[in-house]
């Protein structure tokens, strides 16, 4: 279970700091969107499947549920103009700017953003922000609408920065926190309708703790629906893994636990689906730094959730040690499809028919043919679902830069690969748009595109 840093560093800065990357060959140059240019594909492996087969997926009974496998060796490359066309580009500036940075794709090459202040780069590192985030709808020629700042609704609050963001066809969600360090967080949930942007408070960490210090901190993982909203957060007395709750989207009524020991969340046809964590067996490093197994948290199951009880959905074998990448994760949903990943293989549930989809290996792994540039990514790092369209993305950072982004066309099986130069790892769909995620000379850049059929 990864826990990722919530400082103005981290989450706003970092498009202002990032060291250069190393560059690809010659023939890989990049677009102005972020991706590699015909040519470029040619400068990596062509994918195979990978050797180790993927963990088995067990039914609530204990049974092996069976996956019909799209062998990755069976991807075309996508080309710009031909598979897709670029719809918009979002780019983070650097300097004492605004920073605009996509969050959720709305269709049409629409997206919500995040709106971090110029006032940022001032930011000594100290335990107070300089000026609130806020929230706005970029549209696909440009035009940004911001939303007025929440800054007052809470009063007494410092300036606070935006953690998580998710949207439904009328209404955005999201978390912020005053916070800056590792270990406390005092999150704020809001809502606007997309009409008009006004903000409103839904909860905040009091309502839940009855007034006690800040939480833990646990990175909030948001949902909406029709009426509420639902959230992951760490427990109100600081124990134990993390819990899902929820309350209504006007911001009345009680803070409800609907499940324990669990985090990711998506909204779905079904109801809420939820990522379950047990504490199993796992690979990591003793004092020494060598490999031993210890129990950890980690996520190893899907459940529905109706009226607060959670039904188990599936599980992954965990009868042998973890990897100590290896775990389910990456949750996405179209409403009547969940997607997600466990390692390198990526899976669409169909939930009327309860049948699975499964692509396994294609990420890239170093080898003698290739050079350092181009580093190991063998982890998915995010799923979308959208339009039977199941899209996903290796592992992207610093880790490596030029994992690939999928797109596996649900009805035919077609599956497509995007080289995605320097690619952050984050994939976005929905509507009919898909987008992806990188670094365009040191520049966070989130690439909105309609793919053609």
């Amino acid at each position: 279970m990864s826990v990722t840093l919530p400082l103005l560093a981290a989450v706003t800065l970092t498009t202002a700091c990032t060291p250069e990357a190393p560059r690809p060959p010659a023939a890989a140059t990049p677009s102005a969107t972020g991706t590699a240019t015909s040519s470029g594909p040619a400068q990596l492996p062509a994918p195979t499947e990978n050797a180790e087969k993927p963990r088995a997926l067990l039914d609530p009974g204990g049974r092996v549920l069976d996956v019909g496998w799209v062998p990755v060796a069976s991807q075309v490359d996508a080309r710009e103009g031909e598979t897709y066309e670029v719809l918009d580009t979002v780019r983070s500036e650097g300097g004492c700017v605004e920073r605009i940075g996509a969050e959720v794709v709305l269709g049409g090459g629409a997206t919500v953003v995040r709106i971090g202040p110029k006032e940022a780069c001032t930011w000594d590192g100290g335990s107070r922000l300089p000026a609130n985030d806020r929230i706005g709808v970029r549209r696909a020629d440009g035009t940004l609408r911001r939303f007025p700042t929440t800054e007052g609704l809470v009063p007494g609050d410092d300036p606070r920065q935006i953690t998580a963001v998710a949207a439904s066809s009328t209404h955005v969600v999201w978390a912020e926190t005053a916070s800056t360090d590792l270990f406390h967080d005092d999150w704020r949930l809001f809502a606007a309708r997309l009409d008009d942007g006004v903000p409103h408070l839904v909860a905040m960490a009091e309502d839940f703790t009855g007034g006690k210090e800040p939480l833990t901190f646990f990175e909030v993982q948001l949902a909406v629906g029709a009426d509420r909203v639902w959230w992951s957060t760490a427990p109100a007395d600081g124990e134990g893994p993390p819990v899902v709750v929820s309350r209504r989207l006007d911001g009345t009524g009680p803070i409800d636990v609907v499940a324990k020991a669990s985090d990711s969340l998506v909204v779905t046809s079904d109801g809420l689906v939820v990522r379950t964590l047990t504490e199993v067996s796992t690979m990591s490093q003793d004092d020494q730094g060598e490999p031993a197994a210890e129990l950890m948290w980690r996520g190893t199951g899907l459940a529905v959730v109706a009226d607060n009880e959670a039904t188990p959905l599936l599980s992954i074998d965990t009868t042998e040690t973890l990897g100590a990448e290896e775990e389910l994760g990456e949750l996405s949903s179209d409403g009547s499809r969940v997607a997600f990943a466990v390692g390198d293989a990526a899976y669409a549930m169909n939930l009327s028919s309860t049948t699975l989809v499964g692509v396994h290996g294609g990420g890239v792994k170093p080898s003698t043919e290739i050079g350092d540039e181009f580093r190991e990514a063998t982890t998915i790092a995010s799923t979308a679902l959208d339009e039977a369209r199941l899209v996903w993305s290796f592992g992207g950072g610093a880790g490596a830069t030029t994992p690939p982004v999928y797109v596996l066309d649900l009805d035919t099986d077609a599956l497509a690969r995007i080289v995605v130069e320097e690619n952050a790892g984050e994939v976005k769909a929905t509507a009919g748009s898909i987008a992806w995620s990188g670094f365009v000379n040191d520049r966070r850049t989130t690439t909105v595109v309609d793919w053609l059929d």
